[in-house]
């Protein structure tokens, strides 16, 4: 990950389902990923040292201001869904964080025309884990779930580093290896990056959700015949009960408001499997 410069150090690099934005805390732009040019307009070199507003619009700069100052945990992301930028017809679906003194933008196309509604979908989902009697029902049911809930082709869960739940729509078998914590995308392995222009250190994308996946990872993927991935933690209030990994086969743009719900979801899956497994002690 990151083609290395003089220094030595990795070099910023995001996947090209989408593009990415670094600004100054007066909002100003500072980097923009090459691939700009693919989703909103070839105007990378001429955005650095301008304020953002010029180039998306006060109205979506504003709509994105205000939705960064809510967020409670610096080290948390803030995101933002169906927004429509200047001159561009088709909505975007923003991802926002702090990295240092920068303020690290990523957009995706949006799914969907108008925002989309997590929560909502999340509590459709949740009414159908009522009927599990025991912790393996839930769980099985619970990655039949997640995977219609991503679209991807399996979801295997894992708690403790050990896989306890898989449900798959076709020859996919088990992810074998538990992701590191965190939330993780990768829409296609074998897509070349895009570049952050001028050049900046890996680092400051190193929780971005575009993050570029390293060799070693690229590798775990082919090894377990994927093409795409996303793998998530299941929370329970607060702490790590589990993993969730979705593999797909083929090439997958993710899609915010499905991560989304599926973290939301995964919070709520978490939560019912300790209450059970408190149960049955």
């Amino acid at each position: 990950m990151g083609t290395g410069n003089s220094s030595g150090k990795a070099l910023a690099e995001v996947q090209p389902c989408g593009f990415a934005v670094v600004l100054g805390e007066d909002w100003r732009v500072t980097g923009v990923s090459d691939s700009i040019a693919d989703h909103f307009a070839d105007c990378g070199p001429f955005m650095v040292g301008q304020p953002l507003a010029e180039h998306f619009g006060a109205a979506a700069v504003h709509s994105l201001r205000n939705r960064l100052a809510l967020l409670r945990d610096p080290s948390g992301s803030a995101r933002l869904f169906s927004l429509f930028l200047a001159n561009v017809p088709k909505p975007f679906d923003a991802a926002m964080h702090l990295a240092s003194s920068s303020i690290i933008i990523e957009l995706l196309p949006s799914a969907h025309t108008d925002a989309g509604d997590p929560a909502g979908t999340v509590r459709q989902m949740s009414a159908q884990l009522d009927e599990c009697a025991t912790t393996a029902q839930l769980l099985e049911r619970g990655a039949r779930i997640i995977r219609a809930l991503t679209g991807f082709d399996c979801a295997t869960l894992f708690k403790g580093g050990q896989l306890v739940a898989h449900d798959s729509r076709g020859p996919l078998g088990p992810a074998q290896h538990c992701r590191p914590p965190g939330l993780r995308v990768v829409a296609d392995a074998a897509h070349a990056p895009a570049l952050v222009e001028p050049p900046c250190d890996a680092d400051l994308f190193s929780r971005a959700l575009l993050r570029c996946p390293d060799q070693a990872e690229r590798d775990s993927i082919d090894r377990d015949d994927a093409k795409a991935v996303l793998a998530f933690p299941l929370r329970s209030a607060g702490s790590e009960w589990g993993m969730a990994v979705a593999r797909s086969r083929t090439a997958r743009r993710p899609a915010l408001d499905r991560i989304a719900a599926a973290e939301l979801f995964g919070e709520m899956l978490a939560m019912r499997a300790e209450l059970l497994e408190l149960r049955a002690r």
